[in-house]
């Protein structure tokens, strides 16, 4: 039953808790104001994993005791009712207990920091009814009042304001009643109870709201950050909402062994790596983690919160607009950080992923619970902001902000659906506007536009541009499929830079550049880079981008045209060969941010595309290619450097260093390792990772055991997380056996040991050894990982690019994807993986053998 019905709907919440950090059970008794709308015998709420010791229904003064439906669903809990209840109201009372999970990181969880116990929640999307019974759906959207009984020396923090706290219901308790909250959904709902401390922000926003972080014990200075830009964050938010923050209190708590954070009104959290570092170790890297994800947070307080969607089709309305906003806003926030060069690289990353046959669309039907858990992915997240991106371009900044705050007012505290956003665009702007996004939300996949120039004697010279359904080598997902395309272009004759835009609708059209004096020199077809389309220029408009012209692009421009080589290649449309005789010609640009695609794209033919024999061929081309510029970068920051030469650093090495092999920089890179291993300095925070996974890619077994046992002596997360990151590039079978070996040991929090599983993935020689052990160790596996993570162990197979390691995976997963959430269309897209790597590598390797051969 994936839809509960409107016979019966909720109106009002009374919950009270008995939570015990130690404790693996928890107890709590819920009351239901519920509205009854027609005639029913039986009552349907959500619940999952819950045991109900008694329930009851007050109707007037007369209370009626309800019995259990026997019923086979894990998702639901049915009620008979002793006779037919009538329309009206009625008061639902369940007492019940549940269970404290120590591997997952939803419903209700434990989590233990510096041997101190902690309980906290998640319940996105379906993990409320972990915690307990209720109408588990966003449409129902209601106040919540909460009571939580703790044990003596912990606190409980919730969405809403304490009211009082006070002796609790037994000797050596104590309880925190709360206010009741605004309208919300039951997956917004939020507890933690601990051991905790709070850092007090004083008054906040333009309602001068309390604020506070909240940090497992002993770790207030770790909030140093967090606690200082948090204020101007929500401050820069409510300027453009033109609205003040809606909540009664700004909590945000750091959550140990957690990935991501979570908007729930009034007691946001993150992971504690997102919220926390030691001043020592606050780099430049945490300072902008934090504040981009910090602002997504926010954003959601009234894009998801405020507003609600009515059902998990629209988390785009959540999704895509929180990271657009984050992406838009902090630039505003700090200027020299790079936020667009990093909005760019998403979408780049986005548009990958829309254009395999299995990519769901921006708004994707739901049918089923697989449904709902795939809907978390880069498409709601990365495509909706991209085409958000190009429409504010395109209706003007000043009218889409009108739109957004027209919604915002008009659905404020209730839900809405993308039929009433595009309708508040539409009141601002052209109607076929509104149609033209409507067509990128409700369709999947990458418009591929083809450019060319016409310039005849006597005539204006004519844009000619036509579109078709990007698609990979070997796809089969080819069609006709059409969108309205707002493609806007900048070009040039001479020194002035002229500006055109149009909408292409049709498969072809000529646009006139009635502002061109004569034929262009260089034209780029995506002005601003903010067009969500991939662009097929002619050779003669490739080089001169590339060439004489980058002088007159944006930065961002230039790195959107290195950007593209890499997507056009995996479509067929350039040779990878061509793209491989390009990388001198990127790393010639000025900018570091267009060096570091180059980097990337010369790391990523590691992958596929390098056959064994010419592996030395391949570190001689990185060397010849990048060692100068890296050796000149060297290993340390430097004062006076740029945003963008720090960000280039730790790839550029890792290359040249790791995968190149560079004598020297191996040599430096072993020596700091080593300095660091004795006395815990001797390298910037930003590149101790790096430094140790070239030291440890490059070094006896000696330093790798020495780099495990500095990762089992420190209990600092963050530096847990760079040691087991350093280990994974360990190279040789037995050591990759060594590592495998510690994920599972229990030494390791096994959420904290991806990288010692991904990072082998990623070269061909050991991927093989990675899938044996998966397989192998999968039922072990999937038990002790969190169920959100376990779609990650399909995604893993992903990474074959031969026919075997195609039937093999369909093989292993395919009667098993039922039973783990989104394994569907995650299978599906790791055997689609595999066919178009194949495919890749058929169409690219000969061509990149003889440019080897040629190193």
């Amino acid at each position: 039953m994936l839809v509960l019905g409107d016979a019966v709907v909720p109106e009002r919440y009374q919950l009270e808790l008995e939570l015990d950090p130690g404790a693996d059970t928890f107890a709590g008794e819920v009351a239901i104001e519920l509205s009854v709308t027609e005639p029913v015998t039986h009552l349907w709420l959500n619940a999952t994993d819950l045991s109900v010791d008694s329930a009851a229904l007050v109707v007037a003064d007369e209370r009626l005791s309800l019995s259990l439906v026997d019923t086979d669903s894990p998702e639901v809990i049915g009620f008979h009712l002793p006779r037919a209840l009538a329309p009206g109201v009625a008061s639902l009372h369940i007492e019940y207990h549940g269970r404290v999970s120590s591997t997952d990181s939803s419903g209700v969880f434990r989590r233990r920091d510096r041997d101190r116990d902690y309980v906290y929640t998640q319940f996105e999307p379906l993990s409320a009814r972990r915690a307990f019974p209720c109408f588990d759906e966003p449409r129902f959207k209601v106040p919540w009042q909460l009571t939580i009984h703790v044990p003596e020396g912990v606190v409980a923090v919730t969405n809403a304001p304490l009211l009082e706290e006070q002796a609790g219901p037994r000797p050596g308790t104590r309880s925190f009643a709360f206010a009741a909250t605004k309208p919300m959904p039951s997956y917004l709902v939020a507890f933690a109870v601990g051991p905790f401390e709070f850092v007090d922000l004083g008054q906040v926003g333009r309602g001068h709201i309390p604020a506070r972080i909240v940090v497992p014990h002993g770790r207030v200075s770790e909030s140093r950050y967090a606690a200082a830009v948090t204020p101007r964050l929500l401050t820069l938010l409510e300027e453009y909402f033109d609205m003040a923050y809606p909540y009664a209190k700004l909590d945000s708590i750091a959550i140990p062994h957690f990935r991501g954070a979570m908007e729930h009104p009034g007691l946001i959290t993150y992971s504690d790596d997102l919220l926390l570092a030691a001043p020592e170790h606050e780099t430049v890297d945490v300072r902008r983690d934090y504040a981009r994800v910090g602002l997504h947070e926010l954003a959601h307080q009234w894009f998801g919160n405020l507003v609600t969607m009515r059902w998990w089709d629209d988390l785009w309305l959540n999704e895509s607009f929180a990271t657009w906003m984050a992406a838009r806003t902090l630039p505003v926030f700090e200027p020299d950080w790079g936020g667009a060069v990093d909005a760019l690289e998403r979408t780049d990353e986005t548009m990958d992923a829309d254009s395999l046959v299995s990519a769901r669309r921006i708004r994707q039907p739901i049918t089923s619970r697989h449904d709902i858990d795939s809907a978390f992915d880069a498409i709601s997240y990365g495509k909706g902001s991209a085409v958000i991106t190009m429409f504010e371009r395109r209706i003007g900044e000043d009218a889409f902000r009108a739109a957004v705050r027209a919604y915002l007012r008009d659905h404020a505290w209730g839900s809405a659906t993308a039929g009433d956003f595009l309708a508040a665009v539409a009141a601002v702007a052209e109607p076929a506007q509104a149609e033209a996004m409507q067509g990128f939300i409700e369709q999947t996949g990458v418009p591929l536009v083809s450019v060319a120039l016409s310039c005849e004697d006597g005539a204006p010279p004519t844009l000619r541009l036509s579109q078709q359904h990007l698609v990979p080598v070997g796809s089969a997902a080819g069609d006709e499929r059409r969108w309205h395309v707002p493609v806007c272009a900048v070009y040039g004759d001479g020194d002035e830079v002229r500006r055109q835009c149009t909408t292409l609708s049709e498969s072809e059209a000529e646009v006139v550049l009635d502002q061109a004096r004569r034929c262009p020199r260089w034209l780029h077809a995506n002005a601003g880079a903010t067009g969500y389309y991939r662009v097929i220029y002619p050779p003669e408009l490739l080089r001169a981008l590339l060439g004489p012209a980058r002088r007159r692009l944006s930065e961002l421009e230039r790195v959107q045209v290195a950007t593209e080589l890499r997507a056009l290649s995996r479509a067929g449309v350039i040779e990878m060969a061509t793209v491989l005789e390009l990388i001198p010609t990127l790393v010639r640009d000025p900018s570091a941010y267009v060096t570091q695609v180059a980097v990337d794209l010369t790391a990523d033919l590691r992958q596929h595309l390098v056959p064994p024999g010419l592996e030395a061929h391949y570190r001689r081309f990185v060397r010849k290619t990048f060692g100068a510029r890296a050796r000149a970068l060297g290993w340390q920051p430097r004062a006076g450097e740029t945003e963008a030469e720090r960000r280039l650093r730790a790839p550029l090495l890792s290359l040249v260093a790791g995968d190149g092999g560079d004598r020297v920089l191996v040599r430096q890179a072993r020596r700091l390792a080593e300095r660091w291993l004795d006395r815990g300095q001797g390298t910037a925070d930003e590149m101790l990772e790096t430094v140790l996974a070239v030291a440890v890619r490059h070094g006896a077994r000696a330093l790798h055991e020495r780099v495990e046992q500095a990762l089992l002596g420190t209990a600092d997360p963050r530096l847990r997380r760079i040691l087991v990151a350093a280990l994974a590039h360990a190279p040789q079978p037995a050591r990759i056996d060594d590592n495998l070996a510690l994920a599972l040991s229990g030494q390791v929090d096994i959420r904290d040991a991806q990288d010692l599983f991904q990072v082998p993935l990623n070269r061909a020689e050991s991927r093989t050894q990675i899938m044996d052990f998966l397989y192998q160790r999968y039922d072990g596996l999937l038990a002790r990982i969190p169920r959100w993570r376990r779609r990650d162990l399909i995604e893993a197979a992903g990474s074959g690019c031969d026919p075997s390691a195609r039937e093999r995976a369909q093989a292993f997963f395919g009667p098993k994807v039922d039973q783990i959430p989104g394994g569907p269309r995650a299978l599906a897209q790791a055997l689609e993986r595999i066919e178009l790597c194949a495919a890749a590598q058929a169409i690219h390797q000969p061509g990149v053998e003889a440019f080897l051969r040629a190193q």
